[in-house]
């Protein structure tokens, strides 16, 4: 479902990628606390959208389609 909200034609992109990586670290999140055993593999996933992000928020771009 990530992936298809990714990559609808008629939809602008960005906007939907910023909200929908979001969500994402989100639920990971929330996984991240039910299943602890886990951990490790779920926070290098958080670790890696931490740094997405990180740039993202650096470009004029991401701010006009609606980030922090």
């Amino acid at each position: 479902m990530f992936q298809q909200a990714l990559s609808f034609q008629k939809t602008p992109t960005l906007p939907v990628a910023v909200l929908a990586y979001e969500l994402l670290q989100r639920n990971l999140n929330q996984v991240q606390l039910a299943e602890p055993e886990g951990h490790a593999i779920i926070q290098a996933g958080i670790q890696k959208l931490d740094n997405y992000n990180a740039i993202a928020m650096r470009t004029p771009a991401f701010l006009l389609a609606g980030g922090k």
